[in-house]
């Protein structure tokens, strides 16, 4: 569903959501899902990302572990040559964005977050 979440679920703001959603031209729905995995990867609950918590993240995928050593070098040569790669640490939106400009090898680490952004999420 679309619309503000209840702040007993996420301690995001809306505005926070929207800036989100517009930076990197994706709709809520993904947005929120970002939100929720950046958060899980936000260990120290710093509200930060470094570089070495996005290369963890493509190191696992929702079917466990990326098949190979090389698919994972690529994903980490692609974050390096992406207009991200002078950010370290990430916040929420710059987060978004990555993930908007990646290419699909890339957002297959995401997750199930694909298939929201393609409307067919399947449990």
């Amino acid at each position: 569903t679309y619309g503000p979440l209840e702040d007993s679920d996420f301690d995001i703001t809306e505005d926070d959501r929207l800036a989100a959603s517009s930076a990197a031209n994706i709709p809520l729905p993904v947005v929120d899902s970002l939100f929720e995995l950046y958060d899980s990867l936000d260990m120290c609950a710093s509200g930060l990302l470094g570089r070495d918590d996005i290369i963890e993240l493509f190191r696992k995928t929702k079917d466990g572990f990326v098949a190979s050593d090389g698919e994972i070098q690529a994903m980490e040569q692609w974050l390096a040559s992406t207009p991200s790669a002078h950010m370290d640490p990430l916040d929420k939106v710059e987060f978004c964005r990555l993930y908007a400009r990646a290419p699909d090898f890339v957002k297959d680490s995401f997750g199930r977050i694909r298939d929201v952004e393609q409307g067919s999420l399947r449990y």
